[in-house]
């Protein structure tokens, strides 16, 4: 019966520190320096790395984001972000957004840079906490802002 109950307690503090997680400051700025690490140096594998893929469908329009869209994706962020990446420039801002339930990601996480006085571009992703980890979830979105 003892043993029970310690398994039980275990269980509970597992779950509720799985349940409690917060994403700080200093992880977000990471998971983008190690995107930004593996597009500047064409790392297809460790930007791979930085993702959950299983067939669970996308909030927004419920398809399946698999590894094809994810290299796919890749690409299309290293020809989006060829200045910063060329000119290695830093991160001028990192927003992070609490995302609602429906979504089926804990966070929303975007990278701004600032590529002139009239122009800035972001890049962020959908992140969860998943299997003791932060994680990428879908397809991430891209933004080009005029500065006025």
């Amino acid at each position: 019966m003892k043993q029970l109950l310690i398994t039980f307690s275990a269980c509970l503090i597992a779950i509720g520190n799985l349940c409690s997680q917060t994403l700080t400051q200093n992880e977000a700025r990471d998971f983008f320096q190690k995107t930004f690490h593996s597009l500047r140096n064409s790392d297809t594998a460790s930007f791979v790395d930085l993702w959950y893929l299983d067939q669970t469908g996308n909030p927004h329009d419920n398809t399946v984001f698999d590894r094809q869209q994810l290299v796919s994706n890749f690409k299309e962020l290293q020809l989006f972000l060829t200045v910063p990446l060329v000119k290695g420039l830093p991160f001028e801002e990192i927003e992070i957004t609490e995302m609602p339930a429906i979504i089926k990601a804990k966070y929303k996480i975007k990278a701004y840079f600032k590529i002139d006085d009239n122009l800035s571009l972001a890049y962020g992703f959908l992140l969860d906490y998943i299997n003791g980890k932060w994680v990428f979830r879908w397809q991430g979105e891209r933004t080009i802002s005029p500065k006025s």
